[in-house]
């Protein structure tokens, strides 16, 4: 990107990386994430002792779901997660 604005001596720009990691975690837990991690971890207990593996545990529409892995998003893919999606349905 720093290449494609040098060509325009007229724009000049800052260019900066923010990794996307560093702010889901940017303060300090709360209690709700305790509870928030507590049910999500209640899901994922109930799935595996149900015999379910290759998944993972996220709320869809108000209710916590298991997601099988080869439908959760990948790094540069988000549709499948939408909660119109024909699965989250």
């Amino acid at each position: 990107m720093q290449d494609h604005f040098k060509k325009k001596p007229h724009f000049p720009i800052t260019l900066k990386y923010i990794d996307p990691t560093y702010m889901i975690r940017a303060v300090k837990s709360n209690a709700s994430d305790n509870v928030y991690c507590t049910l999500l971890a209640h899901s994922a207990l109930h799935g595996a002792m149900a015999g379910y593996t290759g998944f993972t545990v996220a709320p869809v529409n108000g209710r916590h779901a298991y997601i099988p892995f080869y439908v959760s998003p990948g790094p540069s893919v988000q549709s499948s997660s939408a909660p119109d999606h024909h699965l989250c349905r």
